[in-house]
């Protein structure tokens, strides 16, 4: 049996606090885990690949990065960027595998700024969250596009018209927003087709674009158009200025290595897992889209006539119908395209709305005591996917009275994602690489200096770039409005953060820090690994009375147990400033000791008032969406309701173990369930 106020470690990134005989588990972020971790290593890679997708994002885009150099222009653009986003990939996994929280960027701006860490942190998070928001909107646009050019492929009269695409943009909308919200344990089976489609999809069109001119007799580019005919259509004199621009093309297709973070609270060991799935995500990234491009660059000899003739609302499509010179074989293409992109959209609801449940977990949306359950049915932020499906909708509605307004929302999202990653390296580098724990991954040294550094160099410049004009001169409808919807954005979150600042609370607890000199590093600079004690970790006091806050323990009944948490923190300190010359094994006998005993009463004061809300919660509820412990509850509490106060008193004599044997009370007593449970145990 487990006694109240237990603290125990069952995995790496994980720790049990049992309460009343229940078990009540807290993730190294430091919060309650509500969500089960139903994917694997295979499914988090998946993800990250399929929602990254970088081939068809690529593919996608060729039509705007041709004028930034063209064929050369695009592939070396292409090199230059997947460079850039590997450091930053690099830089977010130390991140990830310090702390591995859903809130992603939000969450680690927050412990590596110190002080300042509540309104950077706060900014990090929404910005991440409209960039998954436009990212979202922006695939389903993608998907409506290629079906609405699947159609005109073979309806030479056909004239796209906006509300088509908009049609198209519903229906993925909606199909995938449900698919995340009634389909959470199909996910990592959705998520490993998708790689598959990937995949697969990639090398059949490689081959297809490869061998179709030759049979077709179409014939292929030159090497020399194909790898130096350099190509300046944006306006810009400076060829040096066009290629950075052109580098925005790469990004939007790359530029997506934090999505597998916010999986963090559904993945084992997310120290170690998240890490090694964005390595594989970025490198497999690269070596799909890479000869997939200088494929379709050789398929097509006249490509800038193609694209200049197009009419399709997907310009892709008019390439592949010229590679193949059939309308069967564009078809055939697109859907190898289209089927991974559908998924892709998926990936895309899922980070958004679990980022979106991760704010409102701390106060920091609208809505927040709605948005921060999870359906216990469902297993997911069903409300916060839900409002993420809303919104998307709203954004496609743009898309109908004006492409332009749409393109500018949509257009934003590297900005956006380049902005929040700032938010959290920035200040990992201010306060010197010390702030947080070190994970399984970390970079010892001045390599670790050396790569923060340099991703970082890149955002804050590109950042500027990304935000000129596409092309010169520009007008109305061709202007680049990345600026004005990020700093708009911006100012509406900091005027939201001055009317939430005093109710918006980060959690602070990380289970994950502990004293380096307790773990025999005198350097007290260094962060400790995270749980490298052979005896169980103790929870912090902050994330005690977190545990408190969150069963629903009146506030003023706090009172005492604070006065005696900040007592302790007290006592702590002057302990471990009294005994910085001991041995470690003397300073956690010192320190370590005493601080995990006053923790662990300050969590055993929490057992009543769980116990009570608990099961009031259990009766709210219909049998059948109780679990296991919750309907033995329920089965105990109606048979001291049902029977007198004689019958209650021979029960409990009949649990002690001095009256008969077990087999006489079963027979003697109508015991329900929940005592047959108890005694099997025993």
């Amino acid at each position: 049996m487990n006694s109240p106020g237990e603290l125990r470690q069952v995995e790496k990134g994980e720790q049990v606090v049992v309460l009343d005989e229940h078990e009540v588990r807290i993730n190294a972020s430091g919060h309650v885990q509500e969500l089960k971790r139903n994917f694997n290593f295979l499914n988090i890679c998946a993800i990250g690949i399929t929602t990254g997708n970088t081939w068809v994002a690529l593919g996608g885009s060729v039509a705007v990065a041709i004028y930034n150099g063209g064929p050369p222009g695009a592939i070396y653009e292409l090199i230059a960027v997947s460079v850039c986003y590997w450091l930053i990939a690099a830089s977010i996994a130390e991140l990830a595998s310090a702390i591995p929280s859903s809130s992603g960027g939000y969450h680690w701006a927050f412990a590596a700024a110190g002080s300042y860490g509540r309104p950077v942190a706060f900014f990090a998070g929404h910005w991440n969250f409209l960039a998954w928001l436009f990212g979202g909107a922006s695939m389903s646009a993608i998907v409506g596009n290629q079906v609405v050019s699947m159609y005109a492929l073979f309806h030479s009269d056909f004239e796209t018209k906006s509300w088509h695409v908009f049609l198209g943009y519903l229906v993925c909308t909606w199909f995938c927003c449900l698919t995340v919200l009634f389909a959470n344990r199909l996910l990592p089976t959705i998520s490993n087709l998708g790689l598959f489609l990937i995949l697969a999809g990639v090398i059949i069109t490689i081959l297809v674009c490869a061998i179709m001119p030759h049979t077709t007799g179409s014939g292929y580019a030159s090497s020399t158009s194909v790898w130096s005919d350099w190509e300046n259509s944006t306006g810009y004199s400076s060829n040096s200025f066009v290629f950075l621009l052109g580098m925005l093309n790469g990004a939007y297709a790359v530029g997506t290595p934090d999505c597998i973070s916010h999986l963090a609270e559904e993945i084992p060991n997310p120290t170690k897992y998240i890490p090694l799935a964005i390595a594989a995500q970025m490198a497999i990234g690269f070596v799909t889209a890479f000869p997939y491009l200088i494929v379709l660059f050789y398929a097509v000899p006249n490509l800038t006539d193609v694209l200049n003739n197009n009419t399709a609302s997907f310009p892709l499509a008019g390439l592949y119908q010229a590679a193949t010179n059939s309308r069967g074989g564009a078809l055939g293409l697109l859907m190898l395209a289209f089927l991974p992109s559908v998924v892709t959209c998926i990936g895309c609801f899922v980070t958004a709305g679990r980022m979106w449940w991760t704010l409102a977990r701390d106060n920091a949306v609208p809505g927040s005591r709605y948005f921060k359950e999870t359906s216990r049915r469902w297993e997911n932020p069903f409300l916060a996917t839900l409002f993420c499906g809303v919104l998307s909708t709203a954004l496609g509605c743009i898309y109908v009275g004006s492409t332009t307004a749409f393109q500018a929302f949509v257009g934003s999202f590297v900005v956006l994602t380049t902005i929040s990653y700032c938010a959290a390296i920035l200040p990992h580098m201010l306060t010197g690489r010390k702030k947080l724990p070190q994970g399984w991954f970390w970079m010892k040294g001045w390599i670790g200096w050396a790569v923060n550094g340099i991703a970082l160099a890149y955002m804050v410049v590109f950042i500027i770039i990304f935000c000129f004009p596409y092309a010169l001169p520009t007008n109305a409808k061709s202007m680049n409005y990345s600026c004005v919807i990020t700093g708009g954005w911006t100012v509406l979150v900091g005027a939201f953060w001055l009317v939430r600042q005093k109710d918006y609370k980060v959690n602070t607890a990380r289970p994950a820090t502990i004293d380096p000199s307790l773990l025999g590093k005198p350097d007290a600079t260094q962060a400790a690994a995270p749980f490298t004690f052979s005896e169980p970790v103790p929870l912090s006091i902050a994330q005690a009375l977190e545990t408190t806050d969150r069963i629903g323990e009146p506030q003023d009944e706090l009172d005492g147990l604070k006065e005696d948490a900040h007592m302790h923190s007290s006592k702590r300190r002057k302990l471990s400033e009294a005994t910085v010359g001991l041995k470690p094994s003397a300073r956690a006998r010192e320190v370590y000791l005493p601080t995990m005993k006053s923790t662990k009463a300050i969590i055993g004061a929490t057992n009543v008032a769980y116990s009570r809300r608990r099961r009031l919660d259990a009766r709210r509820r219909p049998a059948r969406e109780l679990t296991s412990m919750e309907r033995l509850d329920r089965e105990y509490d109606d048979f001291l309701a049902s029977n007198k106060k004689e019958d209650k008193e021979e029960w409990r004599a009949l649990k002690t173990k001095e009256q008969l044997p077990e087999k006489s009370r079963l027979k003697r007593v109508r015991v329900p369930t929940y005592l047959v449970g108890v005694w099997w145990k025993k």
